[in-house]
């Protein structure tokens, strides 16, 4: 598959794309189409890597499903509402699938009311492309002290690779994925770890304080903090700040100081 070609399919005969600029990325090809024409041979005839999906409707980026395409779900600033309460399964899986959700504020607090799925919103499509090409995971243990001191970790790893993080929390606390929202360093947080078995990652990063718990997830790379280490031997006096960064070096930042 060429890495540069991608194509944008929308319901509104492709207005959306034509006048959106997406023609000034330099070093793409793009190609556009309705997006009930997004079928795998339809993907695999047109050479494509990536696709983006501008609909307010889940069911059209679930389609995808089958297609194994890297997917951008950019949503339409009309629609929603009620037509996703009316069915908050598909919604809720359909944001769990998407490589990027791109959405306004106003919708992304509609998520969060809506789902055991949090969105940052407005994340760029330039973030957006590079974040479907490198696709990273942390899981994180319950509790406000633990998410606020893995933050160093998610802000390096974001910083390093230019991209979104997405974090997988322990559910044991309800809601607390949510601390996360508005966070410019994470693309979305889940509530429940069985929604991050909907999208494929590139890598995973376990932490410690995540505990015992090993979310399903689907990844190229996984580490698990906890295999590599007795805590209670090793990191028992270790700052907490320091000890989320303990090894990960090995699985994201070889070569980085």
């Amino acid at each position: 598959m060429m890495k540069n070609r991608i194509l944008l399919f929308d319901r509104a005969d492709n207005f959306f794309a034509l006048n959106n600029g997406y023609q000034n990325f330099e070093g793409i090809e793009w190609g556009i189409g309705n997006v009930q024409n997004a079928r795998k041979d339809f993907l695999t005839h047109n050479n494509c890597s990536t696709v983006i999906v501008h609909s307010s409707n889940p069911r059209d980026l679930l389609q995808l499903q089958r297609t194994k395409a890297k997917s951008i779900w950019v949503l339409p600033r009309e629609g929603g509402g009620a037509e996703w309460e009316a069915n908050l399964s598909e919604l809720e899986k359909a944001l769990a699938f998407a490589g990027v959700v791109v959405c306004t504020e106003e919708q992304g607090q509609q998520f969060e009311a809506l789902t055991q799925v949090s969105v940052t919103p407005n994340i760029s499509l330039k973030k957006a492309l590079k974040s479907v090409e490198y696709t990273i995971a942390v899981g994180v243990g319950a509790g406000i002290g633990n998410m606020c001191k893995v933050m160093p970790l998610i802000q390096k790893l974001s910083k390093h690779f230019g991209v979104v993080i997405d974090v997988v929390c322990n559910p044991s606390v309800p809601n607390s994925h949510q601390l996360f929202t508005q966070n410019e360093w994470v693309g979305k947080s889940y509530g429940k770890m069985h929604l991050a078995t909907y999208k494929q990652y590139k890598s995973v990063f376990l932490t410690s304080c995540l505990g015992d718990l090993l979310p399903p997830i689907v990844a190229e790379k996984t580490y698990v903090q906890r295999r590599h280490y007795v805590f209670w031997t090793l990191c028992r006096f270790m700052p907490e700040l320091m000890y989320n960064f303990f090894r990960c070096r090995r699985l994201f930042l070889k070569g980085c100081t």
